[in-house]
């Protein structure tokens, strides 16, 4: 491990090199990663397990992408945000986003809790809470602070505070407004 400054008179600079690969590359312009599996943790414990290989994921917060192993194409913003995921795809931004979501692929969750045990893949939830308690609904999009926040259902679109709060089993719903 070394961090080399100049590999040349004037270069202006710096490479941090580990295991005799090079990882960062800072010049005048930009800081580059350069890792084997070209992907970004920020934050204690962020991506802890993720193996290393080409898997071009982005965990940011505490523990963050914390069990992921070969997931890819992930975004998780927030403490907690997708620390039991092992699917890809995924986007999560919020504290314990997708915090349990453990295989589902292709989600979308914005806000505290969002999909926070969701296990399916395919929904959108944007709000504290929404779609909080989905376990196997696929294909629903949830806006609002709680929006179908115990739903097991799929294919529902709930808008609205607490929208489609009680829908455990209806599919194909579209609930407007609060619940």
């Amino acid at each position: 491990t070394k961090v080399q400054v100049e590999a040349s008179p004037d270069e202006d600079t710096i490479r941090f090199i580990a295991n005799g690969i090079q990882q960062l590359k800072l010049d005048g312009k930009m800081a580059q990663l350069e890792s084997p599996g070209s992907s970004l943790f920020l934050g204690h414990n962020a991506g802890l397990n993720d193996d290393g290989t080409g898997n071009f994921n982005l965990f940011i917060g505490f523990e963050a992408g914390k069990a992921n192993i070969t997931g890819s194409a992930n975004t998780f913003v927030g403490q907690g945000a997708g620390d039991l995921n092992t699917g890809s795809n995924n986007t999560f931004i919020g504290r314990d986003a997708g915090g349990a979501t453990v295989a589902g692929s292709a989600n979308t969750f914005v806000g505290q809790g969002a999909g926070d045990v969701n296990i399916s893949s395919n929904n959108t939830f944007i709000g504290k809470d929404a779609g909080g308690q989905n376990v196997s609904g696929t294909a629903n999009t949830f806006v609002g602070q709680g929006a179908g926040d115990v739903n097991t259902a799929g294919n529902n679109t709930f808008i609205g505070k607490d929208a489609g709060g009680g829908n455990t089993s209806g599919t194909a719903n579209t609930f407007v407004g609060q619940g």
